[in-house]
């Protein structure tokens, strides 16, 4: 169900879009009128659409629901919602009214469909291995959130799935111990990429920051004065105020160099030139984990910062601040990793005592 956006068809040398119940084409704007005239259209003949009411169908609400998402939303937030919302109206179908949906609708979507993983096989629809419950989690979050935003919006009185259920999450907990992390690094560095992403986990280790920042990160961002990237209120988290990330000098040197290497787009590369994507940065972790017989994800090593900065005494709103939270929930969970210290744990305990 992803949105249907204009198209040029050079056949015919005019602009279409796939509206309707029955998604045909409609001509909105010739070759000559231009692409921004056929993007008016399209705005114009969306918001004429049948009204979000109890009587319309779940997928014309689903529609109207990521319109909005595009509109006021991030890009991928857009595109994890059309994943979402595209199974779960493909599986109702196109006939369904909103006030003929139910719970049991949800669940059972879940069930046919997301409970197996998708297979990497081509000639298979899945593989023997379940989803996990955070991934169930997040899709049945993104089908209520449309509802709920209806609700909001006033189109209809209750959400007719509001008492669905949601899987608990899976927290991302997972800490390097030092000799993991003295192990990663050591298995890094002999890679055949000449240090490419050994550049990318030391910057995280030193500066705690997320991975979508060590990703993204360009030169632009780096400011050479109080040596740190900033990143600009419409490119940070949340998008309330600029993401400001320390720079350690170790750090801040990595960043000189990539940044004269490549001026323009992120500085953190593989050794193809092409910049890091969550995707073969998390492949690439998980073939290392593979081989080193622990796990290791980007997450660990954001998580390793924050738990050894504890162990070393660092007050929790700093560490909180380092690493852009707004507040401590996640540093809370971040506790639980210490009692993998049990050399930390001992010495607290000794001086619990006054040994």
């Amino acid at each position: 169900m992803r949105q249907p956006e204009p198209y040029f068809k050079g056949s015919h040398k005019a602009w279409y879009a796939n509206i309707g119940p029955n998604k045909r084409p409609v001509r909105l704007a010739s070759e000559e009128e231009g692409e921004k005239v056929a993007w008016e259209k399209y705005h114009a003949r969306m918001a004429d659409r049948q009204p979000v009411t109890a009587d319309c169908r779940v997928a014309d609400l689903l529609d109207r629901y990521l319109d909005y998402v595009k509109q006021h939303k991030a890009p991928s937030t857009y595109n994890s919602a059309c994943y979402a919302l595209s199974s779960f109206a493909a599986f109702v179908g196109d006939r369904l009214q909103v006030s003929h949906l139910k719970p049991h609708h949800v669940y059972e979507w879940i069930d046919q469909q997301h409970r197996l993983r998708k297979a990497g096989n081509k000639h298979a629809a899945t593989d023997d291995r379940p989803t996990t419950d955070t991934y169930r989690h997040n899709l049945i979050r993104t089908v209520k959130g449309a509802f709920k935003w209806a609700e909001d919006m006033e189109y209809l009185d209750r959400s007719p799935i509001r008492k669905v259920k949601l899987p608990a999450p899976r927290h991302r907990d997972v800490y390097l111990m030092p000799e993991q992390w003295d192990k990663l690094v050591a298995l890094v560095a002999k890679a055949h990429d000449g240090g490419c992403l050994l550049d990318l986990i030391v910057a995280m280790k030193e500066t705690g920051c997320r991975p979508q920042e060590v990703r993204r990160v360009e030169a632009r961002h780096l400011d050479r004065k109080d040596r740190c990237w900033v990143f600009p209120v419409e490119e940070s988290k949340g998008k309330k105020e600029k993401r400001v990330v320390l720079l350690t000098d170790r750090v801040f040197d990595i960043c000189q160099r990539l940044a004269l290497k490549y001026p323009t787009g992120p500085i953190f590369r593989n050794s193809d030139g092409n910049p890091w994507t969550r995707h073969t940065l998390g492949y690439r972790l998980y073939r290392l984990s593979k081989r080193l017989g622990f796990h290791v994800c980007a997450y660990a090593i954001r998580h390793t910062f924050a738990t050894d900065a504890i162990i070393r005494g660092v007050d929790l709103q700093t560490i909180a601040t380092l690493m852009g939270h707004v507040d401590l929930k996640m540093l809370s969970r971040i506790y639980q990793h210490i009692r993998k210290r049990s050399d930390h744990l001992r010495a607290g305990l000794r001086k619990a005592v006054g040994e």
